[in-house]
């Protein structure tokens, strides 16, 4: 399920433009997940000691920005 909502949100950004269409919605996914799953691992091991949403967001900009075919280019 998680992965299913993953692909369609990464597809229409990808017909949106946002996120380049060059790569493959299962890579991009692929990142998203790992991502997320180190981001909790990290937290378990720090034992919660830091804001989860603040960084796994922070991480998850920085890796669609990278992403951005816009921003890319820039």
């Amino acid at each position: 399920m998680y992965n299913r909502g993953l692909r369609v949100l990464v597809g229409l950004c990808q017909d949106e433009g946002r996120i380049d269409a060059a790569r493959s919605v299962d890579e991009i996914v692929e990142n998203l997940v790992v991502l997320h799953r180190g981001t909790l691992i990290e937290w378990r091991i720090y034992e919660g000691n830091f804001d989860i949403v603040s960084r796994g967001r922070r991480m998850a900009a920085i890796l669609l920005d990278g992403l951005n075919p816009f921003k890319a280019k820039m």
